[in-house]
């Protein structure tokens, strides 16, 4: 079989990113707006039905006129007033939205600007063992979440094991199970070298769940008193509420395979059972079954484009225009119910109080970002192939990216896993290097945002059987 030498689309990783913002990452965010309610007033976004206005500028003219090429997003409401009531469907505005252009870039201003592709650690379970000055060595595990707190599992030079949030006080690892509402006899039963964790029992000296909450609070709130009930919430707040914490989808999937365990990857909360796998892992580690992690490696590492990107963005000020449509929906409803004791309503709600809410800062936020992200540059104008270069490159800088003040040469240095995937040449001089690269010809971003390559396999050294992407 001879290998295809045909050139990929090589800016269809911006256009088919987007196209994913478009299609369904507007429409998951709007969702989260779809019902909203005060007392007797409701709201509904009939979110299904989007639709955007035709641009009213092409991208030529929109460069002429030093303008945005955008087009205005719409989305279908109604107002229901005590299940009875309710308004004509009205379009609301969500402001202008910036459209790509074909050629994989967004005319802002007049200027052709490029969403510069990032690459972040990939949210999941990482395993690896730090070394303290003195050559002693401890395990640890970092479970990195989508959104939310960073939480370790920490087994120090004793074989003491703990739990930490970000980097507050250590949590002995009994305590923070138990307060989870898992009982002592499933901890060891779970565990496939329980004798382990006889030390990190005694130490705790727990009795009950009651003792666990109390020593929690006292670990995490030394100088506050609070119920058990708050100690509880605490807890859950931090991982287990899906408005705070978030594994995602990819976080979940790592998860799992990782740990060995079996759960929907719509679960994207952290479980006591989670908590419980990554424990017993950890334990493993020391009688040698098991690996650590790579964090260098790119499996282990995700890129996120334009359209994700901008999601982010969107996503961000969410919960502001929550606030401020329920704070109209506040007066909306006072007034109807003026109205309503007074009779004035007889058959459907005014559906120009639909016009009192604003999402247009959801839009505007776009706009904000285009201009003052450091992932939104003007395009490299000074030819055809540095353009396309420009188009494929990835960054390590950004949100939830890497600092170049404080990034060692081992985070820059070429790996292994970058072959065939990461241009090992293409990177500038000075405090970027490394820290900026290309994507490479025939490399692609996979479904869930890893690089991948192709490789031949070769048959018994005649030839090449079919073409696979690692």
């Amino acid at each position: 079989m001879a290998i295809n030498k045909n050139l990929p689309d090589l800016i269809e990783i911006q256009r088919d990113s987007f196209r994913n913002f478009l299609t369904v990452g507007l429409q998951s965010e709007i969702n989260k707006l779809a019902y909203i309610s005060h007392n007797n007033l409701e709201l509904f976004l009939h979110v299904q039905n989007l639709k955007f206005k035709k641009a009213t500028l092409t991208s030529s003219n929109a460069i002429l006129n030093s303008q945005t090429y955008s087009a205005v997003l719409y989305v279908p409401a109604v107002l229901v007033y005590k299940k009875r009531f309710k308004s004509r469907v009205e379009n609301i505005s969500f402001g202008n939205i910036p459209l790509m252009t074909e050629r994989g870039t967004f005319i802002i201003n007049g200027s052709p600007r490029v969403i510069i592709n990032q690459i972040v650690r990939s949210p999941g379970i990482y395993y690896k063992f730090e070394f303290s000055k003195e050559n002693h060595r401890s395990s640890v595990a970092t479970i990195i979440p989508n959104a939310g707190v960073w939480f370790r599992i920490e087994m120090d030079k004793d074989g003491y094991i703990w739990g930490r949030f970000n980097k507050a006080k250590k949590i002995p690892i009994f305590v923070l199970l138990q307060s989870l509402g898992i009982s002592q006899k499933k901890i060891f039963y779970s565990v496939r070298h329980p004798e382990f964790l006889v030390k990190s029992l005694e130490k705790a000296n727990l009795s009950s769940t009651q003792d666990a909450l109390l020593q929690l609070n006292v670990v995490l709130k030394p100088d506050k008193s609070s119920t058990l009930k708050e100690s509880m919430n605490l807890i859950h707040t931090n991982l287990m509420n899906a408005d705070f914490y978030d594994l995602g989808k990819i976080g979940r999937l790592k998860l799992n395979k990782k740990l060995h365990i079996k759960t929907s990857v719509d679960t994207t909360i952290l479980r006591p059972e989670d908590i419980l796998a990554a424990v017993n892992y950890l334990i493993n580690l020391e009688y040698g079954i098991g690996n650590v992690d790579d964090m260098d490696d790119l499996k282990n590492k995700r890129v996120r484009s334009a359209g994700e990107l901008l999601q982010d963005q969107f996503r961000s000020n969410i919960d502001k225009v929550k606030r401020t449509v329920q704070y109209a929906l506040e007066k909306i409803d006072s007034v109807l119910e003026v109205n309503f004791l007074e009779r004035v309503i007889i058959n459907q709600v005014d559906s120009g109080h639909l016009q009192a809410f604003n999402f247009k800062p959801l839009g505007s936020s776009l706009q904000e970002f285009f201009c003052s992200s450091q992932l939104s540059q003007f395009m490299d104008e000074t030819n055809p192939l540095s353009e396309i270069t420009h188009k494929r490159r990835v960054s390590s800088f950004g949100p939830g990216g890497l600092s170049r003040e404080w990034t060692g040469l081992v985070v820059r240095e070429i790996h292994p896993s970058h072959y065939g995937r990461i241009c090992p040449i293409d990177t500038p001089e000075g405090q970027n290097a490394g820290l900026v690269g290309s994507i490479t010809t025939y490399a692609r971003i996979n479904a869930l945002g890893f690089l991948e390559s192709p490789f031949y396999r070769v048959k018994k050294s005649l030839g090449f059987s079919f073409q696979k992407y690692l």
